[in-house]
Formats: structure tokens, sequence, C-alpha cells
């Protein structure tokens, strides 16, 4: 038989788009979807590299002679003079702007021809714009927030790109000709082309999004269903829970968040596992000691923290994370991506490969006792031992860390000043009876990485009355239904196929070709929904990725269960 053919509904994560999972079958889009996430996130995309949400706040960034970019002058300054789309862009259009700047022939500091815009954004503030020279010295200046001090973009006859970063209270972009600065230019006229600016939270620039009349946002933007490719070549529609990265400034170990001991921080040195050059440089010094970086965060006891990092190795190939209170701590081999010796009461460990020699290293425990709790990135000089006299410049790369409440690590979510949310990922289908079997049928999934009590795939109205359910109990996969299914066997795996196939009175679950459960005396409800990783009844949402998800509206022979499911 085929299945394909056979099937009423298949999923196959692939097409996507705002609040819509596509299904391959039924093609008139009635199978199709309804996802939902009221919060940005990140996925690995299928270059293997972290893909976060990237906001470009300036509108008009290619348009000079908007209104938006107010046209400023000081003292014997000129406003400046734009005329648009004047000159190929470096992307090859014609949408680069001639802007004349002129500070008049004053000598008062102050004097000034500048355009800029200010906007809403605060923090850590990348500004950025691509600029070249076609008169006068070739030197403009430009600040990245309100009250920042200025950077001198000293421009030739070549497109370049400018950046800098500052922190402030609000975001701001200014570009021009200031007297009374040390980098002054010589000369108080400056003919030059200008396109692409934007401002974006964060300490580097990224790559340059065009803009109109509002900020756009690229990425796993809210509501955007997340096609994750980590380790694969075909993409899993990725489902998390909520959480909450409540490990402040996740990527600016340089930052005072961080306590060094007898460690120097050095930022931005490699790409990352984003593919920017923005991982920093954790080195140990020459002290006889310890050399860790230490952030604290308000806790509460009995619960279970997950603590995780993305680390590379440098001169050092180990790489220590703990928390104090009680020394629940990994280690962590960067050259052969093994964990090392794990140790503390309530510590367990993981560590996963995100390509190019950076692993995701994490750490869980339960808190006994503290309100607050230490988060420890360690050098190690090998399994087991942090504390030795260290040698300077010997270190590893780090990037991304994250502290959340739950027991693992959970997809990356990038903070700054502010603790971060990632709310709940949900894909479902209301009122398809005329997909879904409702005397008898089966449901198919193929899916790779979970976390215990994952409901794959629940059939159903949405409450109690009226459900099958099947999901993950501790290592095995059970069913449960209000029409009699219950039980759970067998082992589960990252990378598993299960088929329930359901009928009154006759029923089975196979996992990985292998039959594990029966029954003979249940009844079925009535099942005019889907919803996977949700059983509606109860609202569990837990980790789950899915590859493949069919329905059929006829209980498959056990034979070919087995055959549907074998690896």
């Amino acid at each position: 038989m085929s299945f394909y053919t056979d099937a009423s509904l298949v999923l196959i994560p692939s097409g996507i788009k705002d609040q819509k999972v596509y299904c391959a079958k039924p093609v008139d889009g009635s199978g199709d979807l309804t996802f939902s996430r009221a919060s940005n996130a990140t996925r690995v995309n299928s270059s293997g590299l972290v893909e976060k949400v990237r906001t470009n706040e300036i509108p008009y960034s290619q348009d000079f002679d908007n209104v938006a970019w107010i046209k400023g002058a000081n003292g014997t300054g000129v406003n400046p003079v734009v005329t648009a789309n004047n000159a190929t862009a470096p992307d090859g259009t014609l949408t680069a702007d001639t802007i004349v700047f002129d500070a008049g022939a004053g000598t008062t500091t102050g004097d000034s021809s500048v355009v800029y815009q200010s906007i809403t954004a605060t923090g850590l503030c990348t500004a950025s714009f691509y600029a070249r020279v076609t008169s006068g010295t070739g030197q403009l200046v430009f600040r990245s927030v309100a009250g920042s001090t200025y950077t001198t973009a000293n421009l030739t006859t070549t497109w370049q790109r400018f950046s800098a970063a500052e922190t402030g209270s609000s975001g701001f972009l200014e570009i021009g000709i200031r007297r009374g600065l040390s980098n002054e230019p010589i000369n108080a006229s400056v003919t030059a082309e200008l396109w692409g600016a934007q401002l974006e939270t964060g300490d580097i620039a990224t790559d340059y999004i065009a803009t109109t009349t509002a900020a756009v946002s690229v990425g796993p933007v809210s509501g955007l269903p997340r096609l994750d490719y980590l380790n694969s070549s075909c993409p899993r529609l990725l489902l998390e829970p909520q959480r909450t990265n409540i490990q402040l400034n996740s990527e600016s170990f340089d930052n005072a968040t961080w306590t060094k001991t007898n460690s120097v921080v050095t930022a931005n040195q490699i790409a990352s596992p984003d593919g920017y050059v923005n991982a920093d440089k954790l080195d140990e010094t020459t002290a006889n000691n310890i050399h860790q970086l230490e952030s604290s965060r308000s806790v509460t006891s009995g619960s279970t923290y997950t603590m995780s990092v993305f680390a590379k190795k440098g001169e050092r190939n180990f790489v220590r994370l703990y928390e104090d209170s009680y020394s629940n701590s990994a280690y962590f081999n960067l050259n052969t991506g093994v964990l090392g010796t794990i140790s503390g009461p309530t510590a367990s460990a993981k560590i996963e490969d995100y390509g190019n020699g950076w692993y995701r290293c994490s750490v869980t425990y339960t808190e006994t006792a503290n309100t607050f709790g230490r988060y420890r990135i360690v050098v190690a000089k090998q399994d087991n031992e942090t504390s030795y006299a260290g040698t300077a410049g010997y270190g590893i790369y780090i990037y991304g860390a994250q502290y959340e409440l739950g027991a693992y690590a959970t997809s990356y979510i990038p903070t700054l000043s502010t603790a971060v949310t990632r709310v709940a990922d949900e894909a479902y289908k209301t009122s398809i009876t005329s997909l879904i079997g409702q005397t008898e049928g089966t449901i198919f999934i193929d899916f790779a990485e979970f976390s215990d009590n994952a409901h794959l795939i629940t059939l159903g109205d949405g409450t109690a009355a009226n459900y099958i359910m099947l999901y993950i109990n501790g290592s095995s996969i059970a069913w449960l239904s209000n029409g009699g299914l219950t039980g759970s066997a067998g082992t589960v795996t990252a990378n598993s196929k299960a088929a329930l196939a359901y009928k009154g009175n006759d029923s089975a679950l196979y996992l990985n070709g292998v039959q594990i459960l029966t029954d003979t005396s249940s009844t079925i409800p009535s099942l005019p929904n889907i919803y996977l990783n949700n059983n509606a009844v109860l609202s569990n949402i837990n980790k789950l990725e899915v590859k493949q998800v069919l329905l059929f509206k006829t209980r498959l022979s056990n034979a070919s269960l087995a055959s549907l499911t074998t690896l």
C-alpha cells in the first residue's frame, strides 16, 4: 500500500507562513494547522546557524530625503541637502542618496550639519550605514544613542559600512559634521553618498534590513512556526513550552553583569553559532586558582533549573558549568564533544554538537535551599581540574548563556539588560472530522527530540469528555483516552516513529516497528480536532520536534503499522 496515498492528512514540515503550518495533503489547505506563539524565538536554520530575530528600528532606511530624517544645523551650519536615488547603492540598485553636509565658514564649537532620527530603542544599540565620498575631506561623524560619543567615519570613494555600539536611554542615529570635536573634519563641507541606515539592539552590526514606513524584523518572529535544522538536512517543526532566560547580557560577557575571577573577557573574537563575529574569548590569568565568570540570579528553593552556554575550544579543551551552593556541576570536553565529570546531589548534564566546533553545554539541578543561583562558567585545564596556575591568553570561546526554570535546556533566548520570555508554541486544527476517522483510524508521528511528558498528538474536542492521546511517559510511550485506552511501554529515544491504531475493542500501539500495547475493550469518543504537543485537556506543553505526521481514517493492519514505524 502507499501510505501517502491512503492518508487523509500528511504533515511534512516545510511550508509555513505567519500563524500557519502547511500540510502536503489535503492540497486544498483544509488540513493546514493553525500555529501560535506570541513572542520572538530562535531556531537552527538550513545553514546550521542559530537564527535570531533581528530588527532594523530605523524607518526609511534608504530614504534620507524623507521627513523622518531631520535635517539639522547649528551655528553657521547649513541644513544638509539630499538628492534622492542619485547613485548606485552597494546592492546594485539606484537607491543611494547624495547628501551635501556644510558646517559653514564659521569657527564656533558646535557648528554642525547633520541628518538624524531619534527612536524608541533603548539599552545596547548598534548604528550602521553605508557611505562613500564624492567631494571634500571624506570625514563624517556619527553616533548611535542620544548623548553618546561620536565615532569618526573616514570615507573613501569605495562603499564602506560604518558602525558603532553604545548603551543609552534612547535609540538615535545621527550622521554629519560637527565642529569642536577632537575628530572634526579638516574642511567644513563634505558631499557623500549614503545608503542602508540601521539601528539594532546588540553590540554588532548584522546584515542590513531595508525598511520603509516602520521598523522591520526578520527571523523567527512572533507567530512564525520554527523549522529547525539542528544536525539535520531536513527540517523539524520545533514546539516548546514557555521559558524565560533569567540570565542577563547573555552574549556580553565583558558586561559588569558577569564577575571575572582570575579571568579576562575579550568581546567579539570569532564567529558564534549565529554566524556573526560576536562570540567572546574567556581567558585565564596566571593566578594559581580557579579561572571563571560568575553571575547571580534570584531563584526559588525546591525548583529545577537548567544553565547552558555555547562553548568552543581555544587553547583549553574543557569548560565547567556549575551552580555554587551545592557544587552541582559538569565538565565538558570541547575537543571530543564528550561529557566529563558530573558532580553534586542533583546534577545532570548534556552536550550537543552545533557544528563548527561549537557545543551547547547544559547542567540541570534542583535548588535545595538558596534564593539566589550562582551561574559559573569556568575554564578547565582538563576533566575535573579547574584550580591551577594559568597561562595568559589560554582559554575558550563562549556565547549565548541561558538560565531557565525547567528540567532541560530549550532553544536559546537572547537577553540584554532584562530577562526575556519566549511564549509556548502551539499547532492545532479544529473542526476537521472529515479528515479524522470517527469510529476507527490511525495516528502516525515521526519525531526527533522530545522531553518527558511531551504530548505527541491528541485527537478530541479539547475537553476531558472526548480525546485520544499519544504521549511520552518518562522513557516510555503511552496512550490514554476517555474511552478506555491506558498504559505505557517500550523505550523511546530521539528519532522514533510511533503509530496508534484505534477502533472499538481493537486498538494497537507500535513503536519503531514493534507492537508494544493492544486493547480489546475500548470505545472511540468524538474526535473533531488535532493538537500537536498540547493535549488540550491539561494544556501541558513540553519540547517536541516533529518530522512527519500522518492521519488515516481507517485502522491500519498490524503488518502495516509495523512497516510504517520501522526505522
